[in-house]
């Protein structure tokens, strides 16, 4: 399992907005906030972060691992880091 630590910009970015590659083509993830499912709406799940809050993401389909690879600009490495 891989964690990752994100960190925003409270009461400016309030929302995490988590989709699949494409957009809504097929539901593929389980996503949990503090152990409670977030519901699904159109393919895509509204997460609404607070200081401390876990966010669970798991691919709901065959039990099987995939590597994931985040390309991003520079400036946004500082956004996501890996523990």
């Amino acid at each position: 399992m891989v964690k990752t630590q994100l960190k925003w910009i409270p009461n400016t970015e309030k929302t995490l907005v988590i989709t699949n590659a494409n957009y809504g083509d097929a539901p593929i993830y389980k996503v949990t906030l503090d152990g409670n499912d977030v519901a699904s709406s159109g393919g895509q799940y509204f997460v609404t972060l607070t200081a401390g809050c876990v966010v669970d993401i798991k691919a709901d389909y065959p039990d099987v691992s995939y590597p994931v690879k985040f390309n991003s600009l520079t400036r946004l490495r500082r956004v996501l880091s890996q523990r």
